[in-house]
Protein backbone atom coordinates (compact mmCIF):
# COMPACT_ATOMS: atom_id res chain seq x y z
CA UNK A 1 0.00 0.00 0.00
CA UNK A 2 1.26 3.79 -1.06
CA UNK A 3 1.61 5.86 2.01
CA UNK A 4 3.05 9.05 -0.05
CA UNK A 5 0.59 10.62 0.26
CA UNK A 6 -0.41 10.55 3.68
CA UNK A 7 3.30 10.98 4.90
CA UNK A 8 3.31 14.94 2.52
CA UNK A 9 0.50 15.79 3.90
CA UNK A 10 1.76 15.29 7.56
CA UNK A 11 5.17 16.77 6.60
CA UNK A 12 3.18 19.77 4.97
CA UNK A 13 1.51 20.10 8.48
CA UNK A 14 4.55 19.52 10.41
CA UNK A 15 5.99 22.42 7.95
CA UNK A 16 2.98 24.94 8.61
CA UNK A 17 2.99 24.25 12.46
CA UNK A 18 7.25 24.99 12.70
CA UNK A 19 6.39 28.43 10.98
CA UNK A 20 3.30 29.46 13.04
CA UNK A 21 5.20 28.48 16.14
CA UNK A 22 8.20 30.62 14.75
CA UNK A 23 5.60 33.82 14.34
CA UNK A 24 4.14 33.12 17.33
CA UNK A 25 7.80 32.77 19.66
CA UNK A 26 8.60 36.42 17.98
CA UNK A 27 5.45 38.01 19.44
CA UNK A 28 5.34 40.66 21.80
CA UNK A 29 2.85 38.36 24.09
CA UNK A 30 6.43 35.31 23.61
CA UNK A 31 8.74 38.00 24.27
CA UNK A 32 6.95 39.33 27.82
CA UNK A 33 6.80 35.49 28.55
CA UNK A 34 10.51 35.17 27.79
CA UNK A 35 10.70 38.31 30.25
CA UNK A 36 8.98 36.87 33.11
CA UNK A 37 10.73 32.98 32.98
CA UNK A 38 13.82 35.45 33.38
CA UNK A 39 12.86 37.19 35.95
CA UNK A 40 11.80 33.76 37.97
CA UNK A 41 14.91 32.33 36.85
CA UNK A 42 17.04 35.44 38.59
CA UNK A 43 14.91 34.77 41.62
CA UNK A 44 15.20 31.46 41.77
CA UNK A 45 19.17 31.55 41.40
CA UNK A 46 19.26 33.98 44.05
CA UNK A 47 17.53 31.40 46.78
CA UNK A 48 20.02 28.66 45.30
CA UNK A 49 23.27 30.99 45.69
CA UNK A 50 21.73 31.89 49.41
CA UNK A 51 21.24 28.05 49.88
CA UNK A 52 17.94 28.75 51.23
CA UNK A 53 16.07 25.56 51.29
CA UNK A 54 12.97 26.85 52.75
CA UNK A 55 12.39 29.75 49.90
CA UNK A 56 13.59 27.07 47.04
CA UNK A 57 10.59 24.42 48.64
CA UNK A 58 8.18 27.80 49.10
CA UNK A 59 9.25 28.42 45.22
CA UNK A 60 9.24 24.84 44.15
CA UNK A 61 5.71 24.88 45.37
CA UNK A 62 4.25 28.11 44.04
CA UNK A 63 5.07 27.24 40.67
CA UNK A 64 3.56 23.32 41.12
CA UNK A 65 0.22 25.23 42.07
CA UNK A 66 0.66 27.28 39.49
CA UNK A 67 1.18 24.48 37.35
CA UNK A 68 -1.75 22.77 38.60
CA UNK A 69 -4.14 25.00 38.49
CA UNK A 70 -3.06 26.56 35.06
CA UNK A 71 -1.95 23.94 32.70
CA UNK A 72 -3.28 20.66 34.27
CA UNK A 73 -5.06 19.44 31.19
CA UNK A 74 -5.08 15.97 31.76
CA UNK A 75 -5.90 13.38 34.22
CA UNK A 76 -2.14 12.14 34.73
CA UNK A 77 -0.57 15.77 34.66
CA UNK A 78 -3.53 16.37 37.36
CA UNK A 79 -2.51 13.48 39.74
CA UNK A 80 1.37 14.01 39.16
CA UNK A 81 1.53 17.85 40.47
CA UNK A 82 -0.74 16.98 42.68
CA UNK A 83 1.19 14.19 44.13
CA UNK A 84 4.29 16.33 43.78
CA UNK A 85 2.59 19.14 46.26
CA UNK A 86 1.54 16.56 48.76
CA UNK A 87 5.29 15.08 48.69
CA UNK A 88 6.38 18.80 49.03
CA UNK A 89 4.47 19.56 52.13
CA UNK A 90 5.77 16.29 53.73
CA UNK A 91 9.31 17.32 52.79
CA UNK A 92 8.67 20.85 54.33
CA UNK A 93 7.24 19.23 57.84
CA UNK A 94 10.20 16.89 57.74
CA UNK A 95 12.66 20.13 57.56
CA UNK A 96 11.40 21.08 61.01
CA UNK A 97 12.28 17.63 62.42
CA UNK A 98 15.32 17.14 61.31
CA UNK A 99 16.35 20.89 62.28
CA UNK A 100 15.65 19.12 65.60
CA UNK A 101 17.79 15.90 66.86
CA UNK A 102 15.41 15.06 69.14
CA UNK A 103 12.42 14.74 66.88
CA UNK A 104 14.69 13.54 63.75
CA UNK A 105 16.01 10.37 65.70
CA UNK A 106 12.24 8.93 65.43
CA UNK A 107 12.63 9.11 61.49
CA UNK A 108 16.02 7.89 61.38
CA UNK A 109 15.06 4.98 63.66
CA UNK A 110 12.10 3.87 60.58
CA UNK A 111 14.59 3.90 57.97
CA UNK A 112 16.79 1.76 59.97
CA UNK A 113 16.72 -1.01 57.50
CA UNK A 114 20.08 -0.77 54.64
CA UNK A 115 17.99 -0.85 51.25
CA UNK A 116 16.46 2.70 53.16
CA UNK A 117 19.87 4.23 53.71
CA UNK A 118 22.10 6.14 51.57
CA UNK A 119 25.49 6.41 52.96
CA UNK A 120 24.39 5.98 56.30
CA UNK A 121 21.58 8.46 55.98
CA UNK A 122 17.61 7.87 56.00
CA UNK A 123 16.09 7.99 52.09
CA UNK A 124 13.40 9.48 53.85
CA UNK A 125 10.30 11.15 52.12
CA UNK A 126 11.72 14.22 51.64
CA UNK A 127 14.86 12.60 49.73
CA UNK A 128 12.43 10.71 48.11
CA UNK A 129 11.21 13.83 47.29
CA UNK A 130 13.78 16.02 46.43
CA UNK A 131 14.87 12.60 43.32
CA UNK A 132 11.60 12.37 42.53
CA UNK A 133 10.84 16.34 41.42
CA UNK A 134 13.97 16.17 39.95
CA UNK A 135 13.37 13.29 37.64
CA UNK A 136 9.76 14.71 36.78
CA UNK A 137 12.06 18.51 35.87
CA UNK A 138 14.17 16.43 33.43
CA UNK A 139 11.44 14.93 31.92
CA UNK A 140 9.94 18.17 30.96
CA UNK A 141 12.97 19.27 29.60
CA UNK A 142 12.74 16.46 27.00
CA UNK A 143 8.93 18.40 26.10
CA UNK A 144 8.85 20.46 23.24
CA UNK A 145 9.25 23.55 24.99
CA UNK A 146 10.56 27.02 24.15
CA UNK A 147 14.41 27.62 25.11
CA UNK A 148 13.09 29.60 27.55
CA UNK A 149 11.08 26.92 29.16
CA UNK A 150 13.83 24.86 29.21
CA UNK A 151 16.32 27.54 30.84
CA UNK A 152 13.86 27.77 34.04
CA UNK A 153 13.29 23.87 34.34
CA UNK A 154 17.26 23.84 34.53
CA UNK A 155 17.38 26.28 36.98
CA UNK A 156 14.35 24.36 38.89
CA UNK A 157 16.41 21.68 39.14
CA UNK A 158 19.81 22.75 40.44
CA UNK A 159 17.28 25.12 43.19
CA UNK A 160 16.00 21.30 44.26
CA UNK A 161 19.85 19.55 43.89
CA UNK A 162 20.57 22.64 46.10
CA UNK A 163 17.83 22.00 48.68
CA UNK A 164 18.67 18.26 48.32
CA UNK A 165 22.47 18.48 49.19
CA UNK A 166 21.29 21.22 52.01
CA UNK A 167 18.77 18.54 53.53
CA UNK A 168 21.61 16.09 53.73
CA UNK A 169 23.61 18.27 55.69
CA UNK A 170 20.99 18.90 57.96
CA UNK A 171 20.10 14.76 58.01
CA UNK A 172 23.97 14.37 58.92
CA UNK A 173 23.88 17.61 61.64
CA UNK A 174 20.70 15.89 63.34
CA UNK A 175 22.01 12.21 63.47
CA UNK A 176 25.80 13.72 64.53
CA UNK A 177 23.90 15.21 67.22
CA UNK A 178 22.10 12.04 68.30
CA UNK A 179 25.59 10.11 68.17
CA UNK A 180 26.70 12.80 70.72
CA UNK A 181 24.20 12.78 73.35
CA UNK A 182 24.51 9.05 73.16
CA UNK A 183 28.10 9.08 73.71
CA UNK A 184 27.22 11.48 76.89
CA UNK A 185 25.06 9.14 78.24
CA UNK A 186 27.22 6.46 77.94
CA UNK A 187 30.04 8.23 78.92
CA UNK A 188 28.12 9.00 82.27
CA UNK A 189 27.03 5.24 82.87
CA UNK A 190 30.71 4.59 82.48
CA UNK A 191 31.90 7.22 85.54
Amino acid sequence: MDHSNTISKFAHHLIVEEHSVERLLQSRFAKSANEAREHQIKILQGACRAEDIDLILKLERSYLVFELENYANSKAMHTSLTASIEELDVTTDLLVKVRNPEQYREVDESFSLKKNRDNDLPKDQARQFFSSQITRLINLDKAKVSDSEKDLIKCRVACIRVAQNKYKQLQRSALSANANRVNEKWALYAA
